[in-house]
């Protein structure tokens, strides 16, 4: 009987004394972890786990890609986004992105909105992005309360169905139609 779980270079795996490391791990004070991205997989009869790398045709994003997705969470100062596109090339693999700020202005954004972001670095396993720029932001959006459609006015949205008004970090190309078709396409 076997266990899987996908993991990135530096996740604990288990202790020396649960498992022993084979190919894609190795050993730090104790604790096995994964040298490797790719598919971990846990022996429970012989007690050993093995990284698989995934295929090369794999694309981790580096420093400076963009990358386009869609909020699966959103709280007062940390975002986390499903990575859907990395420098407009389709992303197969399920890939994650996060977003942490020290002001509640910087997060304006809510779950189901589809962003554009550019990854700042790799950091203990998580993909670590950035908005701080005109061109990243929401690129596009429904509105939370009817699922109407939402419009751009100055900096602030107005849904076209309940006139709900809503603040979010828009990208200065919000809604333009080359942005949302690929995506959209994807999450529905």
């Amino acid at each position: 009987m076997s266990k899987e779980l996908y993991v990135y270079p530096g996740d604990r795996l288990a202790t020396i004394e649960e498992f022993e490391g084979k190919e894609g791990t190795y050993e730090d004070d104790g604790i096995v972890r994964a040298s490797i991205t790719g598919k971990a997989i846990y022996d429970i009869k012989s007690r050993t786990i093995t990284v698989i790398p995934f295929s090369t045709n794999v694309n981790m994003p580096k420093h400076g890609d963009i990358v386009k997705g869609l909020i699966t969470m959103a709280t007062p100062t940390m975002i986390e986004m499903r990575i859907l596109y990395i420098n407009n090339n389709k992303e197969e693999v399920n890939l994650s992105a996060i977003y942490y700020s020290k002001t509640k202005k910087d997060t304006q954004f809510r779950v189901g909105d589809l962003v554009r972001a550019s990854v700042t670095n790799i950091l203990n396993s998580f993909i670590h992005v950035t908005f701080r720029n005109k061109r990243l932001g929401v690129i596009y959006t429904r509105c939370h309360l009817c699922h109407g459609k939402m419009v751009r006015i100055d900096n602030a949205l107005k849904c076209t169905e309940c006139n709900t008004r809503d603040e979010r970090k828009l990208a200065e190309d919000y809604g333009s139609i080359e942005n949302i078709l690929p995506i959209y396409s994807v999450v529905t």
